[in-house]
C-alpha cells in the first residue's frame, strides 16, 4: 500500500501526477509541502515539467538550480572590458549592453547603428566620426546635431574603459584595482542593487539572490587571484585567463526561501532530510540508474579482455555501476511512508523508452 507505480507517457505525464498526487495529499491528508521529495536521476531534464506542474497546481516547490559565475552581468562586463583593450567594437558595445556600463538602452542602439554602418572599429573609437549618420545617401539636409550626439555618445561609452585600460597593467594587485575602479567609474553596486530590487518587485526572488551573491563570489575571486600572484609583474592576459578560469569553475546557488517547501532535485546531489513521502522520477531502462560509459581510450569490453590476460588496468565500469546501484538504494529508501515510483513510455523527442 506504501509502494505506488506509475506508467506515464511523457516526462510532463509523470510531473503532472507528481504535482497532483502531492497537492491532493497535503489538501486530504494533511501532510505538509516539506515531507515531500522530488528525485531524478538528472534534475536537469525534469526541470521545465516540474517547475510548470508545481506552479499550476500551486505546489511550493524548491529547485536547487545552480549557476555558472560567468553568466551573470558583472563576469560578462569584466571580460567584454578586458576583450575591448583592444578597441574591439564588438566588446565595448557589450560591455555596455550588461546593464553596468555608462549608456542606456538607447544610447547603445545609437551607437551600434553607427557602428555598424560604418564598420566602426580599433582606433576609430579614438577620433570624431564625420560619416553621415544616414549613410551614402543624397540627403543634403545638416546632420551636424546628431553627429555631435553621437560624438559625446562615444566619448561616454570609452572614457571609462580608456582610464581602465591606462592602469590594467603590473601586478594582479594593481589589475584588480583597476576593475574595481571601473566598477566604481560606472556605478556599478548601484545598478546591480537596482536590477535586483526589480526582481524583488517581479516575485523573482530567486534571481534577486542569486545576483547578490554573484558579486560577493566574483569578488572573492579577484581577492584569491591577487593573494596567488602577489605582487609579482605578470601579463594581461595571464591574468584573464586565471580570472576566466576561477569564474567558469564557480556556480551560484540559494538557500530554500520558505520552511514549507517541496525539495527537487538530482539523484547524485539532492540530500533529503527525512521526507516521509518520495517520488522517484525516470524509472526507465538505463535512465535511472544510468547506464554507465567508459569516455576513455578502451570501451568496457577491451578493459576486461585486457585485465583477464593479465595486464592491471582499472575497470571503472564497475565502480560506476556500484554507485548508480547506490544511487537507487539511497533514494529509494530515503521516504518513512510512501514512494511513487514513476517511469515513461516516450521521450520528448518521440522515441519509445522501456
Amino acid at each position: 500500500r506504501n509502494i505506488t507505480i506509475c506508467n506515464a507517457s511523457t516526462i510532463f505525464d509523470e510531473a503532472q501526477f507528481t504535482a497532483r498526487t502531492i497537492r491532493k495529499l497535503v489538501r486530504t491528508k494533511n501532510y505538509r509541502f516539506r515531507d515531500f521529495v522530488i528525485i531524478a536521476r538528472d534534475a536537469e531534464i525534469y526541470k521545465e515539467a516540474i517547475v510548470s506542474a508545481c506552479q499550476a497546481n500551486d505546489v511550493a516547490l524548491f529547485y536547487d538550480n545552480r549557476m555558472p559565475l560567468s553568466s551573470f552581468p558583472l563576469s560578462v562586463a569584466t571580460f567584454s572590458a578586458i576583450r575591448a583593450l583592444k578597441l574591439s567594437t564588438e566588446n565595448i558595445l557589450r560591455f555596455h549592453k550588461t546593464g553596468l556600463g555608462t549608456l542606456n538602452t538607447e544610447e547603445i542602439s545609437a551607437l551600434e547603428n553607427y557602428c555598424y554602418l560604418w564598420n566602426i572599429e580599433s582606433t576609430q573609437w579614438l577620433e570624431d566620426w564625420t560619416m553621415n549618420p544616414k549613410g551614402l545617401t543624397s540627403d543634403i539636409n545638416d546632420n551636424s546635431d546628431e553627429l555631435e550626439k553621437l560624438n559625446i555618445l562615444r566619448k561616454k561609452a570609452i572614457k571609462p574603459l580608456l582610464d581602465f585600460k591606462e592602469n590594467f597593467k603590473g601586478s594582479a594587485s594593481n589589475m584588480a584595482r583597476a576593475l574595481v575602479e571601473l566598477f566604481e567609474a560606472c556605478c556599478v553596486g548601484d545598478k546591480l542593487i537596482g536590477i535586483s530590487e526589480r526582481f524583488e518587485a517581479d516575485g523573482d526572488i530567486f534571481s534577486s539572490d542569486a545576483l547578490k551573491q554573484s558579486y560577493d563570489a566574483f569578488m572573492r575571486i579577484l581577492d584569491s587571484l591577487v593573494v596567488c600572484f602577489g605582487e609579482e609583474n605578470i601579463k594581461p592576459q595571464e591574468f584573464f585567463d586565471a580570472l576566466e578560469l576561477a569564474v567558469a569553475s564557480t556556480d551560484i546557488g540559494i538557500v530554500p526561501q520558505t520552511l514549507d517547501e517541496v525539495t527537487f532535485g538530482s539523484a547524485d546531489r539532492i540530500r533529503p532530510s527525512m521526507p516521509k513521502i518520495a517520488f522517484i522520477l525516470g524509472a526507465n531502462q538505463g535512465v535511472f540508474p544510468m547506464n554507465t560509459t567508459n569516455s576513455g581510450l578502451f570501451n568496457i569490453t577491451e578493459r576486461r579482455n585486457l585485465i583477464e590476460n593479465g595486464i592491471e588496468i582499472a575497470d571503472n565500469s564497475i565502480y560506476s555501476s556500484i554507485d548508480e546501484d547506490y544511487l537507487v538504494y539511497c533514494n529509494l529508501c530515503s521516504a518513512s511512508e510512501k514512494v511513487y515510483i514513476s517511469y515513461h513510455n516516450q521521450s520528448i523527442s518521440g522515441e519509445k523508452c522501456e
